[in-house]
């Protein structure tokens, strides 16, 4: 079975799939229960354009499947919940830079893009002065958003910006074209995303560059409060799962919470990570848990905990990764014309203080295991549990009881030759103070 025709059936499987809660033929029929105090408001029209969800203290109840050449809609306001009923919202048909779903303030172009990168679609005014003030409370639920092109550029199904206490749950999304994420929250406070199902066939820009633009099922970053991720499924044609990074106003009480999510993508570059944490000068250190989770890379890694980059001496912090089941097989790529390293747990770039216990590890190396972003070299190496390599190191870093398993099916290999290695630990460049 083709690559091509492989993630074709996962997008059937995350677009059939069901979500949970009731329909409702019209706004009298949504308990006042749900409503809490909400004022119910039907979105009848099949087309929608930029369309502005701004009345505070509203539900707004989608009644039918609706499309957008380009963007679908715009949540400002307080206190506002869109229940999509379990219709589909079909987006970016033309194949635009858009995003499906946005809000909050901040420098945001109304086609998706933060004006602070240099877009030529940037609007003149930020998107606080334009639409009013931060948006608090939003809940997005029930319902599939889907990309409708596979020409789409950087069109995410789900982009917030500054945003309070918001909530999603109960989506299927599939997100396609160049640089296409599923769900992304910047500069959140207090953020919970459950019970979605993300499917992604999205390219990277230069598929042999780490830096041509990273591609995420969900993607945190300067995020603060209660942020809490779970039961979430990521497929498909990616690079990273679950990311966060440079999280900011944390609370040691209310420690993020990444657990219970089944991720199995494919991945052109090697730091495809199911699910990855990065920060430097100590952010996103007050206490993350990553546990439960089930992941099965088809091509790509596990879990990664960083610095930002070599010249970080005080990366992430406080994290517990534990109960985690991880597959991972990763084939030659391009970016280093090399065979790529399924690396089930990876520690480095100053994290610190790090445990990690109670996970189950399996990597498959050899050939055939994996097909990577190279179109015709094949090979493939592992390592479970990879620390260090890349100073400086963390420091009081724990690894205890973890269940390491790593196969190869090439016996040819020798000392000199490590294209097909299987490494149980390796503690790369032998720090004195990475904590095994």
């Amino acid at each position: 079975m083709s690559l091509k025709k492989i993630f074709f059936f996962l997008a059937l499987i995350s677009l059939t799939s069901l979500v949970s809660a009731a329909t409702y033929a019209n706004c009298g029929a949504v308990p006042s229960s749900e409503l809490d105090g909400r004022t119910c408001i039907p979105i009848t029209s099949t087309t929608c354009n930029s369309t502005k969800l701004d009345q505070s203290n509203s539900y707004y109840l989608l009644m039918n499947n609706i499309t957008a050449n380009n963007s679908c809609f715009y949540m400002v306001g307080e206190n506002i919940v869109l229940n999509l009923n379990k219709y589909t919202i079909n987006y970016a048909v033309n194949g635009s830079t858009v995003s499906c779903l946005e809000g909050g303030t901040g420098n945001v172009c109304h086609y998706g893009i933060y004006s602070s990168w240099g877009s030529n679609n940037a609007p003149d005014k930020p998107f606080a002065e334009e639409y009013g003030n931060t948006v608090n409370s939003p809940v997005i639920k029930n319902g599939s958003i889907i990309d409708g092109s596979k020409e789409s550029f950087y069109s995410h199904a789900i982009y917030f910006s500054y945003v309070f206490n918001v909530e999603i749950y109960d989506l299927n999304i599939f997100g396609q074209g160049e640089q296409t994420s599923g769900i992304i929250i910047s500069g959140a406070e207090n953020a919970i995303v459950h019970d979605v199902n993300i499917t992604l066939d999205s390219a990277k820009a230069d598929p042999c560059s780490h830096y041509s633009g990273h591609i995420s099922g969900v993607y945190l970053v300067n995020e603060g409060g209660q942020i809490e991720i779970y039961n979430n499924k990521v497929m498909g044609k990616g690079m990273i799962g679950i990311h966060m990074t440079e999280c900011g106003n944390w609370n040691s009480n209310t420690p993020a919470l990444i657990h219970n999510n089944y991720i199995s993508q494919w991945s052109p570059v090697r730091d495809g990570y199911a699910i990855a944490m990065s920060a430097a000068n100590g952010g996103c250190s007050d206490g993350t848990k990553i546990y439960n989770n089930t992941i099965n890379q088809i091509n790509g890694r596990g879990i990664a905990v960083a610095g930002n980059d070599y010249e970080t001496d005080n990366g992430v912090g406080n994290v517990e990764i534990y109960g985690n089941n991880i597959t991972v097989r990763e084939g030659w790529d391009c970016e280093y014309d090399g065979s790529g390293t399924g690396t089930g747990i990876r520690v480095r770039f100053g994290a610190h203080n790090i445990y990690a216990h109670d996970n189950f590890i399996y990597g498959f190396a050899g050939k055939g295991v994996a097909v990577g972003s190279h179109p015709t070299k094949d090979g493939s190496k592992t390592i479970g549990l990879y620390v260090g390599n890349g100073g400086p190191y963390g420091k009081n870093n724990v690894y205890e009881n973890n269940y390491i398993e790593v196969t190869t099916n090439y016996a040819g290999y020798g000392y000199a030759d490590t294209t097909y290695a299987a490494i149980g630990i390796y503690e790369g460049g032998r720090p004195a103070d990475s904590g095994l």
